[in-house]
């Protein structure tokens, strides 16, 4: 009956849910005996008009009026039973052929060229005429050639009837007679309407098929009406040619072939012959176009709320509804979609999150765009590297600077940015709100630079960058997680990552001290991770530290994994002895493989054998599993390697599957240094070691920096405009206008 699937369109997810040509062909059927019965008066008057040798009938309205005064109302529906018949197996096999010849003109992407479209059309056209058109069409004109309703004097008395005498007398291949015709006509009108209708949508209003645009009713059949009148225009000579040929027996004209009868009527009547029945051809058309369709092809409302809209347009490729809103689609389609969660382990069900989501669907588009954004920078470039951001400020610099993504340091939060407003060493003891604000904060921050720019009319970068956050060990166990991921995912974290120690006891991972939890409690941790980001509809890049590398300390022993590196020796405080390294860091990355999208082993120093060893052991059981590494700000760069091997470090880093590289902690020290280097040289010089600040700030500007324009920086000149509209453009209290900024930069 149908089928579902799922593609990538730019950074959205496109569910689409196709119906059979099968199905399509019976709605089509259905189509077809609707429309005979509303139209057939209006084929009958355009056979006589194009039967018409001498000018009896004055037009289409004279036609109607004369045979329904000379022979009956009943006469304007001659021919209906063939004409039911015609137009049910015509659009049976319209709609199903179409669909057929779509699906063979595909490229490798699933993707239809305008040429394909034109292709199908063409093929659906032949098709019909070949198969059902002629014949029909031979029975019908005969039928409704004759004048009159009494059966005993009419030599045609009806279909069955119509076609035996034709075939006795004339043979069986005049039920064929004008197939070339016929085929041109219908070929030109199915190429018209199944390509124009999609040209149309684009010219009108910007639209091409299948992007899941919402077309009104009224605009949809705006195109459809045009797309539907080129072919009629074009081919009525084919058309009269078609009937006449069909219409003539042993008693009347005769005509050779297809040339012949062509040019007979242009010689004998005139080329305007060529267009008779032209204007019952063009008032079949709005009928034609709006003809019945099962709602099958239509969404019911519920669908269109949940999936997304679609419109007539998206019908000629069988597509039933359309969902760009990953938020409204399972894993599985977003697995099929891009490969997102290709390897992800959910041991929990798509009824499972539905149920947890609520009645009402928020959409958290930061979060979604950055992970998104983030993913495919992951899996495009050789690796991903980023700073350290303490403030929305130096967040915005990252971006002017040409970074592609933002590092948010919970160690950073600690020391400065926490919602307590107190300094603290990195143990996890600020308020757990203090990273999701950070989040928020720097995404403010970013999306005033972007507001500034769009309304001076020159974006020159995106500067939504995605930004990965560090959600410590989670502040608790699961269900603490869960709220801390939700809570990121609120304020528009593309990633978050956690670690396995013990929260309560929480050090950096440069520090002294720490104690895992179990192998399977972290695990937890991280399913409770991404449930959190499921409910919330955001493919958030989810990542596993492991402190396995330095943490000697252990809680439990319960974990059938963990009991080989346990000492068997415990602390006072009841915490168990553990070989700490590179194969425990190995162990637990493989646990966490399946629940995460890149493993991170943090490391006591830059060790390019430890990082090696550390990747060649994941890779082991998981071929391309992505890795995180944190280039940090602890280690002593020039103790450890050579100024050459600093040169390439992320580079050989990159090689080996690090695809996510960061300074953890460089906002800290760019914002301590740099403070501390202009206060002594102002202390020791004044104004001068300021004015050489300005001064390299102006250098700058032409690298793209622009933060010498503070006041621009801040929003003035947005907000003036604000202040611009809402007094209609007559507000004397602009700002930006007459400062010293605006006089003197």
């Amino acid at each position: 009956m149908s089928s579902v699937t799922t593609t990538r369109d730019g950074d959205q997810y496109v569910k689409i849910v196709t119906v059979s040509p099968t199905v399509k062909a019976v709605a089509g059927s259905l189509g077809g005996v609707v429309e005979a019965c509303m139209l057939q008066p209006i084929d009958v008057m355009k056979t006589r008009l194009q039967l018409d040798h001498s000018g009896h009938y004055k037009g289409m309205v004279h036609c109607g009026r004369t045979i329904a005064k000379e022979e009956g109302i009943k006469s304007l529906w001659k021919g209906l039973t063939p004409f039911v018949g015609q137009l049910t197996l015509k659009y049976a096999l319209r709609m199903g052929s179409n669909a057929f010849f779509l699906e063979l003109m595909r490229d490798q992407d699933g993707k239809l060229s305008q040429g394909a479209r034109l292709g199908a059309g063409l093929g659906a056209g032949v098709s019909e005429a070949l198969l059902v058109v002629t014949p029909f069409e031979v029975v019908k004109t005969r039928m409704q050639q004759q004048k009159g309703t009494d059966k005993a004097l009419l030599k045609y008395r009806g279909p069955v009837h119509t076609a035996m005498t034709v075939a006795r007398e004339e043979g069986v291949m005049k039920l064929w007679s004008g197939a070339t015709a016929t085929t041109i006509r219908q070929g030109s009108n199915q190429m018209s309407l199944f390509w124009g209708k999609s040209v149309c949508d684009g010219l009108f209003y910007g639209k091409y098929e299948g992007d899941g645009k919402l077309l009104s009713p009224a605009q949809s059949a705006a195109s459809g009406f045009v797309a539907a009148c080129i072919g009629p225009i074009l081919n009525n000579p084919f058309d009269v040619v078609k009937t006449r040929m069909q219409a003539a027996n042993k008693a009347g004209p005769q005509y050779t072939g297809f040339m012949h009868c062509l040019k007979s009527i242009a010689s004998n009547e005139g080329m305007l012959a060529l267009w008779k029945g032209l204007v019952p051809r063009l008032a079949r058309t709005p009928p034609e176009n709006l003809r019945f369709t099962p709602p099958l092809n239509r969404p019911a409302p519920q669908q269109l709320w949940e999936f997304g809209f679609v419109d007539d347009g998206i019908k000629q490729s069988q597509v039933c509804f359309v969902s760009r809103n990953p938020h409204a689609m399972s894993f599985s389609d977003v697995k099929a979609a891009s490969g997102r969660f290709e390897g992800v382990t959910r041991p929990y069900t798509e009824q499972d999150v539905q149920r947890l989501r609520g009645s009402v669907k928020v959409e958290y588009t930061l979060a979604q765009r950055g992970a998104d954004q983030l993913w495919e920078l992951l899996k495009s470039e050789d690796y991903v590297h980023a700073l350290g951001a303490l403030s929305g400020n130096q967040a915005v610099q990252m971006a002017k600077a040409g970074l592609k993504a933002i590092y948010l340091s919970g160690w950073q939060v600690a020391a400065e940015t926490n919602t307590a407003g107190s300094t603290y060493p990195d143990q996890s003891l600020y308020p757990v709100n203090s990273v999701p604000e950070l989040v928020k904060r720097i995404n403010n921050a970013l999306q005033r630079a972007d507001q500034i720019e769009y309304a001076e009319g020159k974006v020159t970068r995106d500067y939504f960058l995605p930004i990965v956050a560090d959600a410590e060990a989670g502040f608790g166990g699961p269900l603490n997680a869960y709220e801390l991921t939700k809570h990121l995912v609120h304020a528009g974290a593309a990633g978050v990552h956690f670690e396995d120690q013990l929260s309560s006891e929480k050090k950096c991972g440069h520090l002294g001290g720490k104690v895992l939890v179990p192998t399977q409690s972290a695990v937890r941790n991280l399913i409770a991770a991404r449930l959190a980001a499921d409910v919330a509809g955001a493919p958030t890049v989810i990542i596993a530290r492991t402190d396995a590398h330095s943490a000697n300390l252990l809680t439990s022993d319960i974990d059938d994994s963990d009991k080989p590196f346990c000492t068997g020796k415990r602390t006072p405080e009841g915490f168990y002895y553990i070989n700490c390294g590179v194969k425990l860091a190995i162990a637990r990355g493989l646990a966490y493989a399946p629940y995460a999208d890149l493993i991170w082993c943090e490391t006591s120093t830059p060790d390019m054998e430890d990082a090696r060893e550390f990747a060649e052991g994941i890779h082991a059981q998981f071929p391309g599993k992505m890795l995180a590494y944190n280039c940090s700000p602890s280690f002593n760069w020039e103790r450890n390697l050579s100024k050459e091997q600093i040169a390439t470090f992320q580079q050989e880093l990159g090689k080996m599957g690090y695809k996510f590289q960061f300074v953890t902690l460089a906002g800290y020290h760019a914002l301590n240094y740099s403070m501390f280097d202009l206060a002594s040289g102002y202390r020791e010089r004044g104004m001068a070691a300021y004015s050489e600040l300005q001064q390299r700030e102006f250098a700058r500007e032409k690298d793209g920096y622009t933060c010498v324009k503070h006041q621009r920086e801040a929003g003035t000149g947005y907000f003036d405009a604000v202040s611009e509209i809402v007094s209609g453009g007559q507000s004397s209290t602009g700002a930006l206008k007459g400062s010293t900024e605006a006089s003197q930069f």
